[in-house]
C-alpha cells in the first residue's frame, strides 16, 4: 500500500514465515450492537477455557483507545472471568484512584457534593443506596451541600418524614462523619501523602485488598501505587505539599489533559489481558481479540496538529499519500500480528448514536472482503435482558509459576525479603502495596547521597567541602514520616554532625574510591544477580568494599556480628569474584552515625550459605509460594504489620 516501504525501494523479502504449522484462518464476527459483540467474545473466552484448549492468561482483547474497553470489561466481569486491564492512559479514572482524588477534594472541601457522593458510594463505606439518594434528593430540594444534610442529626424527622435512615445507614453516616473529622484535623501539618495512607490504613481498605478481599484486589494496588508516585513526586517538588495544594496541582494536571497510564500487566497472572494496541507492541498471545473494528474508530479521525511543520522545514522526505491512514494501518498490523494461534475481528453495527457503523476498511483488506458481504449476528431477545444479570464476583487471579527455564532477576533485597517472610516479598515487590513514608527511610536515603556526591568528586579527582556535603544532604531530605517538627530537627542535625565526622575522617585518609555505585550482575544457575556496591576501594593491592549504613550501631560487636552474618556483603563478594576472577580482600561496614567501622573477610561458608540461601528464595519465588512466615521480632518491624492478617496475633 505504500510504495515508499523500503523493501520496495530496495527490494528486501520482509514476509513473515512462521515457525509453527497452519493454525484456523482469521475469523471476522459482526454483530448488532457493541454489547453483543462484547457478549460473544466473552463467550469464546469463557468455552475455550472450559474445555481446556486455553488459559485465561492465553487470551487477549486489543482495543484502540484506552474508553473503548468499558464494555469488553463488563462482559468478562458479568461472566466471572478475570482479568487485569492496561491502558496508555486512564489511571484517574479507575475506581480506585477516584476514591482518593474524591477523598482530597472533599477534605479541602467539604461542600463537593459529588465527591462526597463518590466516597460514599465506594466499597469503603458501601453507604446503603436506597439512604444515599434520598440524601442527594434532600440536598437537592433544599438547595444545599451533601455534606449539610448528611451532617445534620435530624435529617428526614421534619417535614412530614415518617422513615428514618436505616440502621445501617445511620452507623455508617457515624463513621464517615468521625474519619472526616479525624482526616482534616490529621492533615493540618502532613503532607497529603501521609493523609491519604492514614485514609487507606484507618478504613481498612488497603489490608482488605492486601488480603485479596476485594474485585481486582491486585491491580486496584497497583494503581493505587502508581497514584502514590504521582503524589510524592508532587511532595519532592513542591514548596507545600499539603491537601489544598495537591488538590490544585492534580486540577491543573486533569485539566491539561494529563491522564497516566494504568498499572502494566503482570505477566504470571492467570487472567484475560486487555490492553490498547499501543501497549500491545512487542508482547504476544495465543488468542487475540481485535475489537471495535469499524470507521472512524479503527481508523480513528484525523485529528490535525495544533501547530503543522511546514513541509520545507521536514528534513526527511514526506511520503505521499494519507499520512494517518497509513500510521493506523500499521498500527492494524501491530495488532494482527500479536496472535500466536488464533486470530478475531469483531465490529458492530451499533456503537450509542443514531447512525449505523461501517466495518474498518482495513478489516475488508485484509479478509479481501466487501461491505456487502457482511451481515450483523441479531442478539437472541431473551440473551439481550440476561445481558443484565450480575455475577458472582470476579475472584482475584493465581499467579502462574515461573518455569526454570525462564531466567529469574533477583536483588539481595528481594532474596532477603523473601527469606525474612514470603508475603512481605509479595506486598513489597509484585502488589507493590504503597508505605507509609517513614523517617528511617528519608534519613537514610539523604545520608547516602550526601556520601555518593562525596565518593564520586573523590573519585574524580576534584575538590569537596563539607558544604557540598551539607547542600547535598538537605537537597534530598523529604519532611516526611517524623513524629514531630521537634524530631525532624533532631535527626537533620543528627545528619550534618554525621557528615561533618564522616568528611573529616575521609579527608585524613589517603584512600580513593576505584568504583562508585558501580552495578554488577552474575548468573547464578537461571538467576541472575543484581545490585550494586556503594564503594569499592583497591588499597595497596588489596580489594575492599564498602557498604555505608545508617543505622545507629554503638558497639563494636554488635557491628562485627552485622558483618560476619551480611548476606548482603557475602553477595557483593561473589558478584566482585564472579565478575573480576578473585575474591575481594576485605568486607567493610560503615556505620556513618558513630563511626564503627567492622572488616570481615569472604569465609567459604558464609559464601555456601548464602548461594543455597540465593538458590531458596529462587524456588519459592518460582513457585509462587507466598505463604507468611511470622515471628514476633520480624513482625515487628515489618511496615505491613497493620494490614497483614498474620501479624493480627503476633504484633
Amino acid at each position: 500500500n505504500d510504495p515508499n516501504r523500503l523493501e520496495i525501494k530496495e527490494n528486501f523479502d520482509k514476509k513473515l514465515r512462521s515457525h509453527r504449522p497452519p493454525g484456523p484462518a482469521v475469523q471476522h464476527l459482526h454483530y448488532d450492537t457493541q454489547t453483543a459483540e462484547a457478549d460473544a467474545v466473552a463467550d469464546i473466552i469463557s468455552k475455550r477455557v472450559e474445555a481446556g484448549a486455553y488459559r485465561y492468561r492465553d487470551f487477549a482483547i486489543l482495543v484502540r483507545g484506552n474508553r473503548d474497553a468499558d464494555a469488553y470489561l463488563t462482559s468478562l466481569r458479568m461472566r466471572d472471568i478475570p482479568y487485569q486491564f492496561s491502558g496508555s492512559r486512564g489511571l484517574y479514572r479507575r475506581q480506585e484512584v477516584r476514591l482518593l482524588i474524591s477523598l482530597l477534594q472533599v477534605l479541602f472541601d467539604v461542600d463537593s457534593s459529588e465527591h462526597l457522593y463518590n466516597l460514599l458510594s465506594s466499597e469503603v463505606y458501601n453507604f446503603p443506596m436506597a439512604d444515599l439518594n434520598r440524601l442527594l434528593a434532600r440536598a437537592y430540594r433544599l438547595n444545599v451541600s451533601l455534606y449539610e444534610v448528611l451532617s445534620d442529626p435530624e435529617v428526614f424527622a421534619e417535614e412530614g418524614e415518617t422513615r428514618p435512615l436505616s440502621p445501617e445507614a445511620q452507623a455508617t453516616r457515624e463513621k464517615v462523619l468521625e474519619d472526616l473529622r479525624y482526616l482534616v484535623e490529621f492533615s493540618r501539618q502532613r503532607p497529603a501523602g501521609m493523609v491519604l495512607y492514614e485514609f487507606l490504613e484507618r478504613t481498612g481498605y488497603l489490608a482488605r485488598l492486601a488480603r485479596g478481599e476485594a474485585s481486582e484486589a491486585e491491580t486496584k494496588i497497583q494503581n493505587l501505587a502508581r497514584f502514590f508516585d504521582i503524589v510524592r513526586a508532587f511532595s519532592n517538588t513542591a514548596p507545600d505539599d499539603q491537601v489544598p495544594h495537591l488538590v490544585r496541582y492534580l486540577d491543573l494536571l486533569i485539566e491539561a489533559g494529563d491522564d497516566p497510564p494504568t498499572a502494566p500487566l503482570e505477566p504470571g497472572l492467570d487472567a484475560v489481558n486487555v490492553l490498547t494496541v499501543h501497549k500491545a507492541k512487542g508482547l504476544e498471545f495465543p488468542v487475540v481479540f481485535m475489537v471495535g473494528l469499524v470507521k472512524d474508530k479503527f481508523p480513528s479521525r484525523r485529528r490535525s496538529d495544533p501547530l503543522e511543520l511546514p513541509d520545507a522545514l521536514v528534513r526527511e522526505e514526506v511520503p505521499s499519500g494519507d499520512i494517518h491512514l497509513q500510521e493506523e494501518r500499521r498500527l492494524f498490523y501491530v495488532g494482527m500480528t500479536r496472535a500466536q494461534q488464533e486470530l478475531y475481528l469483531t465490529s458492530a453495527d451499533d456503537y450509542g448514536g443514531k447512525r449505523t457503523r461501517k466495518v474498518s476498511p482495513f478489516v475488508l483488506e485484509a479478509l479481501d472482503r466487501r461491505e456487502a458481504d457482511i451481515t450483523p449476528r441479531k442478539s437472541d431477545p431473551i440473551e439481550v435482558i440476561r445481558r443484565h444479570r450480575t455475577g458472582r464476583g470476579v475472584a482475584t487471579p493465581a499467579l502462574e509459576k515461573i518455569p526454570e527455564s525462564q531466567p529469574l532477576q533477583l536483588s539481595h533485597m528481594q532474596v532477603d525479603d523473601y527469606l525474612t517472610c514470603p508475603l512481605k516479598y509479595k506486598y513489597i515487590h509484585i502488589l507493590r502495596v504503597p508505605l507509609r513514608p517513614h523517617h528511617t527511610i528519608i534519613y537514610g536515603k539523604a545520608i547516602h547521597e550526601a556520601i555518593q556526591e562525596y565518593n564520586r568528586r573523590r573519585q574524580a579527582g576534584l575538590p569537596v567541602s563539607y558544604e557540598d556535603l551539607l547542600a547535598r544532604f538537605e537537597g534530598a531530605w523529604r519532611n516526611e514520616g517524623f513524629l514531630s517538627r521537634e524530631h525532624e530537627e533532631q535527626r537533620l542535625q543528627t545528619g550534618r554532625e554525621s557528615l561533618r565526622r564522616f568528611y573529616e575522617r575521609e579527608q585524613a585518609s589517603d584512600a580513593v574510591p576505584a568504583f562508585v555505585e558501580q552495578e554488577f550482575a552474575f548468573w547464578q544457575g537461571k538467576n541472575k544477580i543484581t545490585g550494586r556496591w556503594d564503594r569499592v576501594d583497591e588499597r595497596d593491592g588489596q580489594v575492599v568494599i564498602i557498604d555505608y549504613k545508617s543505622s545507629e550501631v554503638r558497639d563494636q560487636k554488635k557491628a562485627d556480628d552485622r558483618a560476619r552474618n551480611s548476606r548482603q556483603l557475602a553477595i557483593y563478594a561473589i558478584a566482585y569474584e564472579r565478575l573480576y576472577g578473585r575474591w575481594p580482600d576485605l568486607l567493610e561496614l560503615h556505620f556513618v552515625d558513630t563511626g564503627i567501622v567492622d572488616r570481615t573477610e569472604p569465609r567459604p561458608r558464609k559464601i555456601e550459605k548464602t548461594l543455597e540461601e540465593i538458590e531458596q528464595a529462587a524456588r519459592g519465588i518460582r513457585e509462587r509460594e507466598f505463604s507468611p512466615t511470622p515471628s514476633e521480632w520480624d513482625c515487628r518491624y515489618c511496615p505491613y504489620n497493620r494490614i497483614c492478617p498474620a501479624t493480627e496475633t503476633q504484633v
